[in-house]
C-alpha cells in the first residue's frame, strides 16, 4: 500500500509524486489509472488527503 508523501512543500514537489514518482514511489496518477480508488480505500484521513492534493494537480 502507497501512502502518499505528507512533507511535500511546493507544488513542483506534488506534481513529480503524482507524473513520476517520488522516493521510488509509483507515480499516483498511475495508481489511480490502475487500481482505481481501491488503494487510497481506508483510512478515512488517507481519502481526504488525496482529494486535498488533487485538487492542487487538478488546477496545474
Amino acid at each position: 500500500t502507497y501512502k502518499m508523501a505528507r512533507s511535500l512543500k511546493t507544488v513542483h514537489q506534488v506534481w513529480q509524486e503524482w507524473s513520476a514518482g517520488i522516493h521510488g514511489g509509483p507515480a499516483v496518477r498511475n495508481l489511480e489509472e490502475s487500481h482505481g480508488s481501491t488503494w487510497r480505500s481506508t483510512p478515512a484521513d488517507k481519502r481526504f488527503f488525496f482529494f486535498r492534493r488533487k485538487r492542487i494537480i487538478d488546477h496545474i
